[in-house]
């Protein structure tokens, strides 16, 4: 197309890291924490406008990420269960806004935004049925975006909360049917 050969390359420094504690407690406890900061290169789709031109000096998406997690193993009933939660905050800049209409992604191809994300996960694993796994989850995520300085407002992918269940049992008469 127009204008490639004049666009800009990128170099990345994407630098993370990860700790774990693992106290000696009579729980079963596992800490960690992490951070990093991550780039997300344009494809082909985000580096063209609404109008379908294309700007071939869009930026990567830069962002950095916190994580803090726990991991806890205990027996109830008898049976092995873990229970996994975590927090999370994003920032993001030079973000590509889009906007949805049905299942068509339009961007707008000049990262003029900044953004962030934030949130809580928590899962629990287990036998509730003796011989099967199941698990319960429970998720809360807030992301907005503010695009030129005019005011922050909920991004496509803000889903604020998220339930979720696999609940497995079986037939006593006929166990390999789950």
């Amino acid at each position: 197309g127009d204008n490639i050969s004049n666009s800009k390359s990128q170099t990345f420094f994407s630098p993370r890291a990860q700790f774990a504690l693992k106290p000696n407690w009579e729980k079963d406890m596992l800490f960690k924490l992490a951070i990093g900061v991550y780039y997300q290169p344009p494809f082909y789709r985000e580096l063209r406008d609404e109008d379908g031109v294309v700007n071939p000096n869009v930026k990567a998406q830069k962002s950095m990420h916190f994580v803090l997690s726990n991991d806890y193993s205990f027996k109830m009933w008898n049976r092995p269960f873990k229970l996994v939660s975590e927090a999370y905050y994003k920032t993001m800049t030079d973000v590509n806004t889009y906007t949805l209409e049905n299942v068509r992604i339009r961007y707008r191809a000049n990262n003029d935004a900044e953004a962030f994300a934030y949130g809580l996960e928590a899962r629990l694993n287990g036998e509730f049925v003796p011989g099967t796994e199941s698990w319960l989850s429970f998720g809360y995520m807030k992301t907005e975006e503010n695009q030129n300085d005019r005011g922050y407002i909920a991004r496509p992918t803000d889903q604020l909360l998220k339930f979720g269940i696999l609940f497995q049992d079986y037939m006593p008469n006929i166990p390999n049917m789950k």
